[in-house]
């Protein structure tokens, strides 16, 4: 397995601990069209969908987030959650400020960034927590995600 195949397989295996922590939420997850209907087909029912496209980006294209959460008590707005695993160093870096731009200026909700894999730069991940605002609401590795999790019982 090369390189940018092991990264993928990685980063899908954080998915599922993250997809698995938030079922066990109460969070029923939904495909993608039964979602985006939500408040119509599920008032008052925590759901979930993955891969959903939630705006246009800054380019003007389709911008898709690995989660995307609603709840009618604690994210009525939902709660978006971007995942980004870098286990050696590289570019993903440089992705994190097209990320965050999104997130503050295209999203329609509140959202997190998990990263995690220890390949991304320190001072990248110091000027991720300073982005933190009321669009942006956390930062977290997967370890930190899990701790933010229990606590607000997302």
């Amino acid at each position: 397995m090369n390189q940018g195949q092991q990264a993928n397989s990685n980063g899908r295996i954080m998915e599922k601990q993250i997809c698995e922590r938030i079922k066990s939420s109460g969070y029923k997850e939904k495909d993608k069209k039964s979602f985006l209907q939500q408040t119509e087909l599920f008032p008052n029912n925590p759901i979930f969908t993955q891969q959903c496209c939630i705006c246009k980006s800054i380019y003007n294209t389709p911008y898709k987030v690995d989660f995307i959460l609603y709840d009618p008590y604690k994210h009525p707005y939902c709660l978006a959650f971007e995942i980004k695993w870098q286990e050696k160093s590289g570019s993903v870096d440089q992705k994190y400020p097209y990320t965050v731009q999104n997130i503050k200026e295209k999203f329609p909700c509140p959202a997190i960034i998990i990263i995690d894999g220890n390949g991304y730069r320190q001072g990248a991940l110091n000027w991720l927590k300073q982005q933190i605002d009321d669009k942006l609401i956390g930062v977290f590795n997967i370890v930190d995600f899990f701790k933010w999790a229990n606590r607000e019982d997302l």
